[in-house]
């Protein structure tokens, strides 16, 4: 299970990551739309997983940060269904909010995700 989380999150990334280059208003790109769609399909899988493992080793504020990320997935989903979509500025301030939380997760936590140790470089 850490290594699905440890690989939805990076997938996670990677699609924040073309989410935010490509969608300067170019909505008809394919690999923004398909980004776009399945997102929710791998952000959603990860964060609950990462706010279990986080939460139940002890990182109690960050898995909590990822408990709320996956309520306020359901909250978009549920103003989408009523028929009040997101603006453009909202939806970037929620990918830019979740990309630096998966990334300060990902860096600070992954040896316990991944179980490896990350060999600190020498000063010389």
């Amino acid at each position: 299970m850490k290594k699905a989380a440890v690989v939805l999150s990076i997938a996670s990334v990677a699609l924040l990551n073309v989410i935010l280059a490509a969608g300067n208003g170019r909505s008809s790109d394919g690999l923004f739309n398909f980004s776009i769609e399945l997102l929710p399909v791998v952000m959603l899988p990860s964060s609950v997983l990462l706010a279990y493992f986080l939460a139940v080793r002890g990182h109690r504020v960050i898995g909590a940060l990822f408990a709320v990320n996956v309520m306020l997935f359901f909250m978009a989903l549920g103003l989408m269904a009523a028929g009040r979509p997101l603006n453009a500025s909202v939806l970037f301030i929620a990918d830019v909010l979740q990309l630096n939380l998966y990334l300060v997760a990902l860096t600070k936590h992954w040896q316990l995700l991944t179980g490896s140790v990350v060999r600190q470089p020498l000063l010389t």
